[in-house]
């Protein structure tokens, strides 16, 4: 989430054909083909505004043809535990195609998370390479909001209920890069793109991350070690 205070108007995606399943004819005297046919892969067009002075070297990715159904699992290895997350692109598919490519490019290997609030907004903020909170990818995208799973007091949907367990893009006209997870309920003014959830073991690990405090002299950074070692795809 910026520090600073954000317009956060939604962006409503527009969505490519379906690709249709092919089906194939036999000849009267073969067998019968029952082979189960893919489901239609819904695709959609994806807006990357390079704005330039990137953290860490990465490609913005491509905005053409983005998957916008079924989900991708993702395995972040940190210090201080092990989390599975489980993105959701039907939700948010130009946030989750960012967080993919750059976790693919390696972008977050090796980074930390550098921002731990525990009253009101409890969260842990990772994804800026500086370690510093104002490091980005280098590029932008419109914000996707209305998740299923945040629920907001207005329908301008500037104060958001959002579940333990979520992770979400933190500044998505200013960077792809940057998210944060929900070590327990919060209460956030903004509706920012939800990725997806962190697996039952992982929001345990967010809590034990949350319960250690503060690195001394260095808040909001978290005591734990929370540097990625190893960042997963599939």
């Amino acid at each position: 989430m910026s520090e600073q205070t954000m317009s956060r108007a939604g962006r409503v995606v527009g969505v490519a054909a379906a690709a249709g399943a092919l089906v194939l004819g036999g000849c009267a005297a073969g067998p019968a083909n029952d082979a189960p046919t893919s489901p239609a892969v819904t695709r959609v067009t994806c807006d990357y505004t390079v704005t330039g002075g990137a953290a860490r070297v990465a490609d913005p990715p491509s905005g053409s043809q983005v998957p916008a159904s079924g989900t991708v699992t993702v395995t972040l290895v940190m210090g201080a535990g092990t989390l599975t997350l489980t993105l959701d692109r039907s939700a948010a598919p130009c946030a989750v195609h960012s967080f993919e490519s750059l976790a693919g490019q390696g972008y977050y290997t090796g980074t930390g998370c550098h921002r731990l609030t525990t009253a009101g907004i409890r969260i842990l903020q990772c994804g800026d390479p500086s370690g510093t909170g104002r490091g980005t990818s280098g590029y932008g995208l419109a914000p996707e909001t209305g998740s299923p799973l945040v629920t907001c007091s207005d329908e301008a949907r500037t104060e958001c209920h959002y579940p333990a367990g979520v992770v979400v893009l933190a500044d998505p006209e200013h960077d792809g890069g940057q998210f944060f997870m929900t070590h327990a309920e919060s209460t956030i003014d903004g509706d920012y793109p939800v990725l997806g959830t962190v697996d039952e073991a992982g929001q345990q690990v967010l809590s034990e991350i949350a319960e250690r405090g503060f690195k001394p002299d260095a808040s909001p950074a978290p005591a734990a070690d929370t540097t990625f070692k190893q960042v997963t795809l599939g």
